[in-house]
């Protein structure tokens, strides 16, 4: 089979149109990925601290879930920290401190 010769298409304004396009895609996809981990930790820290923290539940649920007891640990502390009556009111704090930190959220 015959090798195509490798084109050199920086210098195409498609091209860069293109790459343009696919990195906003990326990031998009990135920004989200970041804010469905963060949702699903406050989430995890909200459904254990309903159960009113029965001794040891931590360490069990770590186990029976696969993850680690630190896991468990950081979800709840994250859920004390930024505790609000639903995710959107959280994830807004959360945006307003690292704002007010000098951070730029994604």
């Amino acid at each position: 089979m015959t090798e195509l010769p490798e084109l050199d298409y920086k210098s195409e304004e498609w091209y860069n149109e293109v790459v343009e396009e696919l990195r906003g895609m990326i990031e998009n996809f990135l920004d989200h990925k970041t804010e469905k981990v963060m949702e699903t930790k406050w989430l995890i820290g909200e459904t254990i601290r309903e159960q009113n923290n029965p001794y040891g539940i931590q360490k069990q649920l770590a186990k029976d879930l696969h993850i680690s007891e630190r896991s468990v640990v950081y979800a709840v502390q994250f859920y004390d920290d930024f505790k609000a009556k639903d995710w959107d009111t959280a994830y807004t704090n959360i945006v307003a401190k690292l704002t007010s930190n000098g951070c730029k959220p994604t």
